[in-house]
C-alpha cells in the first residue's frame, strides 16, 4: 500500500469520525435547547424571565454553529466519497493534510484560500 493511499484512508477516517461527532453534539444540544424552553412554562420574576431568554439565545447561536459545522462536515463526506476530498476547488491542488485536520471541510489550499480573501 502506498503512502498517498493509507494517508487517504486514514482521512477519510478521521473525516467521518469528526462528522460523527460533531453530530452527537448537535443532537445533544438540540435536545438541551428543547429541555430548557420547556423549563421556561413556568412564571417566574422577570429575572428569571431575562436570564432564561439569555441562555436560550446562547443555546440558539451555538445549535446554529453546531449545524452549520454538520453541514459542512457532511459536504466533506460527500466530496471523499466523490474522490475529491483534499483537492482545491480553484487550482485543483492538493489540500496539504494537516490543513485539512484543522479545518477538514477546507476546499482551497492556503495560497488559493488566501487570494479569496484578500479580494472579499
Amino acid at each position: 500500500m502506498t503512502a498517498t493511499v493509507k494517508d487517504t484512508r486514514s482521512l477519510g477516517e478521521m473525516l467521518r469520525e469528526r462528522h460523527r461527532m460533531a453530530v452527537e453534539q448537535f443532537k445533544a444540544q438540540v435536545a438541551e435547547a428543547m429541555q430548557l424552553r420547556g423549563s421556561g412554562s413556568e412564571p417566574g420574576d422577570v429575572a428569571d424571565m431575562g436570564a432564561l431568554a439569555a441562555d436560550t439565545e446562547q443555546l440558539e447561536m451555538v445549535t446554529a454553529a453546531l449545524r452549520q459545522q454538520v453541514l459542512r462536515l457532511q459536504e466533506a463526506v460527500d466530496r471523499f466519497d466523490a474522490g475529491r476530498y483534499g483537492i482545491c476547488d480553484r487550482c485543483d491542488d492538493r489540500i496539504p493534510a494537516a490543513r485539512l485536520e484543522l479545518l477538514p471541510w477546507a476546499t482551497q489550499c492556503v495560497p488559493c484560500q488566501e487570494r479569496a480573501e484578500r479580494y472579499h
